[in-house]
């Protein structure tokens, strides 16, 4: 139950978001729509930040 509950603040879910893939979510979001042929690129950068840790 508490791994399921772990997120339901918006703030938990921005900090750990922040610590895998180095920026907000917001930023994220901006990055990947702005350039789709990036987002290849940054999932592979965030799928490897997940595996080291």
């Amino acid at each position: 139950m508490q791994q399921n509950s772990i997120f339901l603040l918006s703030s938990n879910f921005n900090r750990e978001f922040r610590r895998v893939t180095g920026m907000n979510p917001t930023e994220w979001r901006a990055k990947r729509t702005a350039r789709p042929a990036e987002a290849a690129e940054l999932a592979q950068m965030v799928d490897d930040r997940l595996a080291t840790s």
